[in-house]
């Protein structure tokens, strides 16, 4: 044993270091070592001396050398071959996880999804192998690793090497075809009989073998002797999985069975056909339940030409169809549609080595991103929506259907030292295909920290290339660009811009503020940094953090300079829309802005769904609809896009298409205040059912362990949940904190809950505390109505008629409809609820007028059943408004 060792250490010089054996498997003796050169663990397996006897070395090499050319992700690669004193041995990178072998022995079958889905993994790995005239010949839960939840099969391409390389001799001896040419367990009966015209069809027949395994726990002919096995694959049919697992579909069960048919032409021909049923198995016809499958389709897996051509002809009765109803009757010419842009998800890249690297991972990953997002002939999907399959267990070919890309880019970050102290990061990069898996290209770079702007330049390029992408002069220059050279300014940078993006609540906003002030301190000429530093202030101002001129004039001054330091900067001319559009509401410079943006950066989310959101301002509520639809094809993981396009559904009366847009959003995020909302506005808007409207925003709430924190979100819609005796304890409860925003409206919001639950005293209390506030805050931003709606609601509240009035009519002027259309019937229903509390009936029924007669989501429901407006109902104004 140690022999071999010095041996093969002897062999192998100081590139590899051995380090420990693992054991031997049916073919080889194992062991770890560490390669020198690029410091990571691979392995290296030795065939014994009894099997290398008869074994020719030189073809040995060339048979692994051609499985060393498959590169897929669930395939471990063959690193290298060679021979230690006559004894071959081949290496492969040291894969982190366990075998099948183990998890099968620890927890016997596995359950029916996770069955499936390796089953689906090894298929396709095997599909690709075949493709490439690589055949397995030993498939079996000990080559089969599972790792980060993926499956993926080791030793590809052995079995066939050693069965190629021993001169034709495998024949001589049964007792040693489980050694020579595969396991006894899994041999396909023309394997264990030694056929020579035996292809690739004997690994589809071991992957039925393992599948049977792992649904039921045992193979089909176990317990027997190695010999009584091999005798069991030729003349005998096993047990049908369902006879030992009554729970297990029909469709897979008969596709399991089928690839354990003995004549070869009766199983699926291709691994491809596999990975087709296992497919069906995930539609709604198939998906783990019952379904209809013909046998001789079960058994064959559907001819490639047969499947097109049924396409061809429900596509064709389509056409027909769509040309008789919309043509009358007439031909007409049909144009083909340009190639579709292909798309891609960058997916977050694996941080390997060091905790405190994840920031600079997280990092790679937008900077790739970003990059990426500027090719106009590439749909990039955004990081949000990308971030959310960080540590999945789905595989890529998963998350690309779920996406709806044609690639995936995934990659490791690794940290080390060199030998003089500098931090090393070695990042390591892969495309894949998603319909087929393919990697179609992969790479690896080695630097030091501060130059990880130009490996995430050179990914950026290598994938358009790989995906034979032209580029003109403006993306190769985006693709080139630097940041910054400063690791500390894009630490802060990083930690600042996610705040920033990412968040509305003032803590976060004005940390994210003190990190880029930071960045820009550390490196005077980061651009981007400078213009996250001028959005930062404007967010902060918009959200009510701050509603200063002086605000606006820091926002302005960053931004300024980030133009001055690059005139081309997506970020830069982006941060100048929002402060056109949330500094001043000035939509045509804000769109003028996102418009440069969007020319210089074609697939960045945020300037498409700011587009939008001006679109809605303007009144155009369609348009809107259609660039926040195009906003959820690049983010579509992210529930606050989903809410807004339910919200402006809403405005457009169509409550059902808004509803399933707060039902989407609620899956991703059941907290989801917004969703909520949006429900409740559907289902009075629709059929004015305020139980379910009710219903809908308790399923909410019931998320929230913080109940505090959950009734501040609330409290701005006090009716009608204030029905519900638990919610209405909640929001007479509530606390203020900075997460509920501005103090002055918080009490405001309070007021007018306790009026409407009919607490005068309580609501008096909370008025006059917010009276002061919202004086000093209406000074400080004489324009938004948002504060004169709630002076004229606390002036009222006091019986202050007069002011009450004023204010009321004030926050009407200040966001007429010509400035905000989304906004202005909010605030003039805002102001009928002041006006009708104040006793000024007829100006309240104007203003609910100018409310319900534009596109809203307050609704002609909302104003016949809140019960504020009850001292209305006997005028006939309001009675014919509402149509009572």
């Amino acid at each position: 044993m140690a022999e071999l060792r010095d041996q093969l250490q002897e062999t192998l010089g100081s590139q590899y270091v051995l380090e420990q054996e693992l054991g031997g498997g049916g073919m080889s003796r194992v062991f770890v070592a560490h390669e020198a050169s690029l410091g990571r663990k691979v392995v290296v397996k030795v065939l014994p001396p009894d099997m290398a006897a008869s074994v020719s070395i030189d073809r040995f090499r060339r048979e692994i050398q051609l499985a060393a050319q498959l590169q897929h992700p669930h395939i471990v690669p063959l690193l290298n071959a060679g021979e230690t004193q006559g004894l071959p041995y081949f290496t492969m990178p040291f894969v982190k996880g366990e075998s099948l072998r183990a998890k099968l022995a620890r927890g016997g079958e596995l359950p029916l999804s996770e069955a499936v889905r390796i089953l689906r993994e090894v298929a396709a790995a095997l599909s690709y192998a075949h493709e490439n005239h690589v055949v397995h010949r030993d498939i079996k839960p000990e080559n089969i690793l599972i790792s980060g939840g993926s499956a993926m099969v080791t030793d590809f391409g052995v079995a066939k090497a050693v069965s190629a390389s021993s001169g034709g001799r495998q024949g001589q001896s049964l007792t040693s075809l489980g050694v020579a040419l595969g396991t006894p367990a899994y041999m396909a009966p023309e394997q264990a009989t030694a056929d020579p015209n035996t292809d690739h069809r004997a690994d589809i027949y071991a992957l039925g073998v393992v599948a049977y395994e792992m649904l039921t726990g045992a193979t089909p002919f176990s317990g027997r002797s190695p010999q009584a096995m091999l005798a069991a694959h030729v003349t005998e049919s096993p047990d049908n999985v369902t006879k030992r697992r009554a729970t297990i579909p029909p469709l897979l069960a008969n596709l399991v069975m089928c690839c354990l048919e003995k004549r070869a032409a009766d199983r699926p021909q291709t691994a491809a056909d596999v990975v087709h049923e296992l497919d069906a198995l995930s539609t709604p016809s198939g998906g783990m339940t019952p379904t209809s499958l013909h046998p001789a389709a079960a058994k064959r897996g559907i001819p490639k030409a047969v499947t097109i051509g049924a396409a061809a002809l429900v596509a064709a009765a389509i056409i027909a169809f769509a040309t008789m109803k919309f043509a009358g009757g007439k031909s007409a010419p049909v144009v083909a549609e340009p190639a579709a842009v292909p798309g891609i998800a960058v997916l977050p890249f694996e941080n390997r080595g060091r905790e405190e690297g994840q920031e600079f991972t997280d990092g790679m990953t937008e900077e790739i991103t970003n990059r990426l997002s500027s090719i106009r002939s590439l749909r990039v999907i955004g990081r949000q929506s990308a971030r959310t399959y960080a540590a999945s267990t789905k595989s890529p070919q998963e998350i690309a259907k779920e996406l709806g890309v044609d690639y995936v880019l995934t990659g490791t970050v690794r940290w080390d030292k060199s030998a003089d102290g500098k931090e090393l990061v070695r990042v390591s990069p892969a495309l894949l295909r998603a319909s087929d898996g393919t990697q179609v290209w992969a790479d690896a770079y080695q630097t030091v920290l501060s130059g990880m702007f130009e490996v995430q330049a050179k990914v950026a390029t290598e994938v358009a290339s790989a995906l034979n992408i032209a580029l003109v002069a403006p993306e190769k220059n985006a693709l080139a660009a630097r940041p910054t050279m400063n690791v500390e300014a894009y630490s802060y940078y990083l930690r600042g811009s996610e705040l920033v993006v990412g968040s509305t609540r003032m803590p976060d906003l004005k940390l994210g503020i003190e990190s880029l002030q930071e960045a820009v301190k550390a490196d005077p000429n980061f651009a981007q940094a400078y213009a996250r530093l001028g959005m930062g202030h404007v967010e902060y101002f918009w959200f009510f953090g701050d509603r200063s001129a002086a605000r606006l004039k820091m926002a302005k001054a960053a931004i300024d300079k980030a133009l001055s330091i690059n005139p081309d900067l997506p970020e830069g001319h982006f941060a100048l829309g929002v402060y056109y559009y949330h500094g001043f509401l000035n939509y045509q410079k804000a769109l003028e802005e996102f418009a440069v943006a969007e020319r210089l950066r074609p697939g960045d989310f945020l300037t498409v769904y700011y587009s939008g959101l001006i679109k809605r301002r303007t009144g155009d509520f369609a348009g809107a609809s259609v660039q926040m639809e195009r906003a959820l094809e690049i983010e579509p993981k992210v529930p606050s896009l989903y809410t807004d396009l339910g919200y402006t559904y809403n405005v457009l009366g169509r409550h059902d298409e808004a509803e399933r847009m707060a039902r989407q959003a609620l899956v991703l995020d059941p907290k989801s205040v917004e969703a909520g909302q949006i429900l409740m506005i559907a289902h009075i808007g629709r059929d004015a059912n305020v139980p379910a409207a009710i219903g809908a925003m308790k399923q909410v709430v019931s998320h929230y362990t913080d109940r505090n924190f959950a009734a501040q979100q609330l409290l701005g819609i006090s009716w009608p949940l204030g029905n519900d005796p638990d919610l209405k304890s909640m929001m007479q409860d509530v606390q203020w904190s900075e997460d509920a925003g501005d103090k002055g409206v918080f009490y405001t919001y309070k007021a007018l809950c306790f009026m409407f639950y009919g607490n005068v005293a309580a609501a008096r209390t909370n008025a006059a505390m917010a009276l002061p506030l919202l004086i000093a805050s209406a000074k400080a931003d004489p324009r938004e109505s948002g504060f004169h709606n709630a002076l004229a609601i606390v002036h009222a509240i006091l019986g202050h008629r007069d002011e009450a009035v004023f204010e009321a009519k004030r926050a009407m002027q200040e966001t007429p409809v010509s400035r905000d259309a989304y906004s202005a019937p909010n605030v003039a229903f805002a102001s009928a609820i002041a006006l009708t509390i104040a006793g000024a009936n007829s100006d309240a029924i104007t203003a609910l007028e100018t409310a319900i007669r534009q596109p809203a989501n307050n609704t002609r429901n909302f104003a016949k059943l809140h019960p504020v407006f009850a001292p209305l109902r006997a005028d006939p104004r309001f009675r014919k408004l509402v149509g009572l």
